[in-house]
């Protein structure tokens, strides 16, 4: 195991607003509530509390350096392998990904990957095509 050089602990904070590609209008919602499904599931919480239903989520992205050559990069999201892999590339192994760190507000897949189709991310709150992408 190789040494941390210098602790030197950083901490940083940012957002981002990750628009929907389109919001199920409220008879819509309504429609899925008796699905036995996931999309039955998010209706009827949908339903229950109407205020969630909105037009994006916010992904809240903590950067915590904790020396030369390890961070961490924490969300409240779910991001795909993707997106994993290309942090740990740009930042040369330094900083590690963490996912569902502060609560989960939703799948993260590539805009690759909801255009293919086929990703749960793509219909597991919304109905098909509807999902968002980072």
């Amino acid at each position: 195991m190789k040494p941390i050089d210098r602790i030197k602990f950083a901490v940083a904070k940012t957002s981002a607003e990750l628009p929907y590609r389109a919001v199920p209008d409220w008879k819509e919602t309504e429609s899925y509530k008796d699905d036995p499904s996931i999309l039955g599931v998010r209706s009827r919480k949908l339903i229950a509390h109407p205020e969630c239903l909105k037009p994006h989520e916010t992904l809240n992205l903590v950067y915590i350096g904790i020396g030369a050559g390890l961070s961490f990069l924490a969300m409240n999201g779910e991001i795909v392998g993707e997106y994993g892999r290309h942090i740990k590339a740009a930042t040369k192994g330094a900083v590690i990904p963490l996912g569902y760190s502060n609560g989960h507000t939703t799948y993260i897949p590539t805009a690759l990957q909801l255009e293919q189709g086929g990703y749960e991310g793509n219909d597991v709150f919304f109905p098909p095509r509807k999902a968002v992408a980072f």
